[in-house]
């Protein structure tokens, strides 16, 4: 059979544990197989599916004592679909995709699981499955960015995520991020990435802006919000863009980031009858971007942008697709020989356009691969390659690709990983900040995920412009740590990390930063004549911007801001009540940096007369 990779989510993707996951990868405790497991709770045979994303119902671990699951590979019909790779030791959200052909069909797959050892385990193979329409409301847009073109204008621009939506809301408001309204200023067509404001009086005023997808089925999440107030400065532009044909259908950019303040990144295209478009939103620090979709036998200019303000372009790279497309190898392997130092690749070859196998190889933590070698396709094992060229502990990861007859490169196979020698350790995770003295001391807290940690070292800076550096090392199995004697006029980041002599240190924990002192003895009156509730708090901190005051009914439900003050404001009345009804309130202050912990909750009964 052939196989096709469609999908392809490596060490660098940003998929999170999803909900539906319902285990980390882990041991089994008592299993002593040597392969991990795998069950599938939804969808199953007989069940329906709809065209797009389905994210599976899955349990699955390593068995005890293994390093991990490192791959899950998902078949279609047969066809390996997709590949994810695993990231931080969690289970990721695999995505069964189903493409408009599919519709009014059924369809059956089945999931494997591949630890690092190279052992594997497959779920059932669940089959006649119908794909039905998409009726559920659009994935949200993301990477919102705004460009200012004028005091009197401004371009929003954001990346399209659904394949079914009926198109964009743009919201703003005016002032603060208060004031959107019941009705969006705005709806753009189904595909829209841009939308044009004007009319704005920019020297004067703020403007908070937010994007939403819609459908017949409901409306998707906003995007993140963004304002005028804080527009991002100019950066440098991409470098040393390469474009690279992958078939007829697919190019492959590569360049150099030189900002350290971009938003993300835009990929615009154009051909010889048409200007210069977007096409896609990548992350800030993307180096890399594969556009699909394309016309065979067709020359397409791209350049990149970084989204700052303006958005700066790097040149642009002019690549003329191939006539044909040629299937990638699949389904690599490595094997690691502790006693001869070697490690093994074998994958497989799906068509005959094959002039060359080509190797390559990434070490350790870095973004780049490198070329280690080739094989011949006239080779007796054309399809086999032995990595003698290791270092020491670290972990190796691989890919390879074919070099065609019609002198164009096709894309990769699935990247596999091997550790060599001793790793570092697991780095810590879900680092938190306590406050102990307001303002001044200050409790850091992280979960231990090694073993073999020797020490942790917490470094720490002062704004988040300023410059980290080792602020006390711990011992080992340690997991929090007191810091004390700050001023409360500076905001101190945290972060943590575990080293081993051997190993050498893992990556950063997550960043922590100390939040500025809350407010407190939160109080209120309520009357009905007039019909108010005047909250009344001790404002604890010289710094702050102004106070964020939240409301909800009194026993349950969330809570909604509905006043954002400035600084050193100490009252708020609230005229928005009704008659015998109870509120429940909570203040917080904020600055550029960050937010403070809540005061306590203020009940108060407004009369009923």
């Amino acid at each position: 059979m052939k196989y096709k990779i469609k999908i392809i989510l490596g060490l660098i993707s940003i998929l999170i544990a999803s909900s539906l996951s319902l285990s980390c990868v882990e041991s089994i405790v008592g299993d002593t197989s040597g392969s991990p497991s795998i069950t599938i709770f939804s969808p199953v045979s007989g069940d329906s599916v709809q065209i797009g994303k389905n994210n599976l119902v899955y349990t699955a671990e390593d068995y005890f004592g293994g390093e991990g699951i490192e791959r899950y590979e998902i078949y279609l019909n047969s066809d390996l679909d997709t590949v994810v790779t695993v990231v931080d030791n969690q289970n990721p959200t695999l995505p069964l995709m189903i493409g408009e052909e599919l519709l009014n069909t059924t369809i059956s797959y089945q999931v494997g699981v591949f630890n690092i050892a190279g052992s594997s385990d497959w779920s059932d193979l669940y089959t006649n499955i119908f794909v039905r329409p998409n009726t559920s409301p659009p994935d949200a847009p993301d990477s919102l960015f705004l460009e200012k073109l004028s005091d009197s204008e401004v371009l929003l621009i954001w990346n399209d995520n659904s394949t079914n939506e009926a198109g964009f809301q743009i919201w703003r408001s005016i002032g603060n991020n208060q004031n959107y309204g019941s009705q969006p200023i705005a709806t753009m067509s189904a595909n829209s990435n841009a939308f044009a404001d004007a009319g704005l009086a920019l020297t004067t005023t703020i403007y908070f802006y937010k994007v939403r997808a819609v459908n017949t089925y409901g409306n998707s999440d906003y995007t993140e919000e963004v304002s005028t107030g804080n527009i991002v400065v100019s950066g440098n532009k991409p470098t040393n863009l390469v474009g690279e044909a992958l078939g007829k259908s697919k190019v492959k950019l590569t360049w150099d980031d030189n900002s350290n303040n971009e938003v993300g990144f835009e990929i615009q295209i154009s051909t010889a009858t048409s200007s210069w478009s977007r096409f896609a939103a990548v992350s800030r620090d993307t180096e890399e971007y594969t556009v699909t979709g394309l016309t065979s036998l067709t020359t397409y200019s791209f350049r990149i942008g970084a989204l700052t303000n303006p958005t700066v372009y790097s040149d642009p790279v002019t690549v003329t697709t191939a006539r044909i497309d040629v299937e990638p190898p699949s389904q690599l392997v490595a094997e690691y020989d502790s006693t001869t130092q070697v490690v093994t690749l074998s994958w497989q070859i799906n068509t005959v356009f094959a002039n060359q196998s080509l190797i390559e190889r990434k070490i350790g933590n870095s973004n780049s691969f490198t070329q280690i070698g080739t094989v011949d396709f006239s080779a007796a094992n054309n399809n086999e390659y032995s990595d003698t060229d290791l270092t020491q502990n670290s972990v190796h990861t691989y890919r390879v690709r074919l070099a065609t007859t019609e002198d164009f490169n096709t894309d990769y196979t699935n990247e596999v990983s091997v550790s060599i020698g001793k790793l570092p350790p697991i780095p810590p995770s879900t680092m938190t900040i306590t406050e102990l003295i307001p303002g001044t001391s200050f409790r850091l807290s992280w979960k231990d995920n090694s073993s073999n940690e020797e020490r942790f070292e917490i470094f720490s800076k002062e704004t988040s412009g300023g410059t980290y550096s080792l602020y006390v090392t711990v011992n080992p199995n340690i997991k929090t740590y007191d810091v004390s004697g700050l001023d409360p006029s500076i905001h101190y980041y945290f972060k943590v990390r575990a080293y081993n002599e051997s190993g050498g240190e893992s990556i950063f924990s997550n960043e922590v930063v100390t939040p500025i002192p809350a407010p407190t003895n939160l109080d209120g009156t309520a009357s009905s004549d007039p019909l108010q509730i005047v909250l009344t708090w001790d404002d604890n901190s010289g710094t702050e911007k102004g106070f964020i005051i939240e409301r909800r009914f009194a026993g349950g439900g969330a809570y909604t801001e509905v006043f954002v003050s400035v600084e050193n404001v100490e009252t708020y009345t609230d005229n928005s009540i009704f008659r015998g009804s109870s509120y429940e309130y909570r203040i917080k202050a904020y600055d550029n940096e960050t937010e403070s912990a809540y005061s306590s909750v203020l009940r108060v009964t407004v009369p009923s007369k």
